[in-house]
């Protein structure tokens, strides 16, 4: 990324030239500051990853995030990792496939036969993995699954149920073992079937254990960490009622007996209000040394979406919660889109 003696500056890219006219645009931030100096082409100063949240179909809000920064020119060459969660993984891989765009659409062109609740009368998970790994992934919007393994930057989290703990993989060696880690990363408990195995070992979903993936690339040693996340920031403020109290219990329930200790290590509604409090704080006040931890999220009072959403006009709106959420982090006004054919474009 450093300049070579005797080149020509780097062209002006979108994102250079539409942040220059706000410069409120970096807020000082040393996060948003140094995705600025790479996105020019000045030579790194920290250590820089990318955090995504899934959350199912609530995954769609991060996938519109992904799109809009293609679209102010924040490649995938931006970040040295690239560290993401369920839905999020499959974000993270289009995203660095350089084609998140079209991987977007496949929140709202593509969940038929992903959630069909008439599956469990024929004793089937309602989410069927299998549809969009083996299908949509490579026949309806193909992922270029060699060149998100040739970037060696997707670390996929999981939660291993042997021991009840969170697991990083590795970056993948080929398209198969990326499939794999996918469907681990993914596999929600019942709703997606049992636990995926991989070299004797048993896999759910990340969310269980670490939905928002900013602990796994601080401890790996990243000093500058961007987050998207896909509900509001303030939402996770809000009591927990009395209902969700009841079905948070009856899943621990289930969790524990798979493993005594899987319902105990498993995020709770109030570790979730910590962790939103904590990235509010350090996405206001970052401090002078690293960690630097900046949260992108959907400003309070736009559409949100459950995990398992269809509908066609809410996904869209959620996708461009999130479009819009990345175009006023970086100060650039925004007239992106998702228009009928399910391409996101700039007017």
């Amino acid at each position: 990324m450093e300049e070579v003696e005797g080149s020509s500056p780097p062209a002006p890219t979108k994102f250079m030239t539409e942040t220059s006219k706000n410069s409120l645009s970096l807020h000082k931030h040393p996060v948003l500051q140094e995705i600025r100096r790479r996105v020019d082409g000045a030579s790194p100063q920290l250590k820089l990853a990318l955090a995504i949240e899934g959350g199912s179909m609530r995954g769609v809000v991060s996938a519109g995030m992904l799109a809009a920064m293609e679209s102010i020119s924040i490649a995938p060459e931006v970040f040295d990792a690239v560290y993401a969660s369920s839905a999020g993984g499959y974000n993270g891989a289009y995203f660095l496939s350089g084609n998140c765009r079209m991987g977007s659409s496949i929140y709202w062109e593509n969940n038929g036969p992903f959630i069909d609740k008439r599956r469990p009368l024929r004793k089937l998970p309602l989410v069927n993995l299998d549809f969009v790994l083996d299908e949509v992934m490579v026949e309806h919007k193909p992922l270029d699954f060699q060149k998100v393994v040739d970037s060696k930057k997707l670390y996929l989290l999981a939660t291993d149920v042997n021991t009840a703990k969170r697991h990083i993989f590795e970056p993948a060696e080929s398209p198969d073992e990326l499939r794999q880690q996918l469907r681990a990363s993914s596999t929600m408990p019942w709703v997606a079937g049992p636990p995926t195995a991989i070299a004797n070992q048993l896999f759910y979903d990340a969310a269980l254990t670490e939905p928002v993936p900013v602990d796994a690339s601080v401890e790996a040693g990243f000093e500058a960490v961007m987050v998207l996340v896909t509900r509001p920031l303030e939402s996770g403020m809000t009591p927990v009622n009395l209902t969700t109290k009841v079905l948070e219990r009856v899943s621990k329930n289930r969790l524990r007996k798979l493993h005594p200790d899987l319902a105990a290590k498993s995020m709770t509604l109030e570790d979730r209000v910590k962790r939103s409090k904590l990235l509010i704080e350090m996405r206001d006040s970052p401090g002078v040394k690293p960690p630097f931890i900046y949260a992108v999220a959907p400003e309070v009072g736009s559409p949100t979406v459950g995990r398992i959403e269809k509908n066609r006009d809410s996904l869209l709106a959620a996708a461009q919660a999130g479009y819009v959420a990345i175009k006023n982090t970086f100060g650039v006004e925004c007239s992106g889109k998702f228009i009928t054919d399910s391409w996101l474009e700039d007017t």
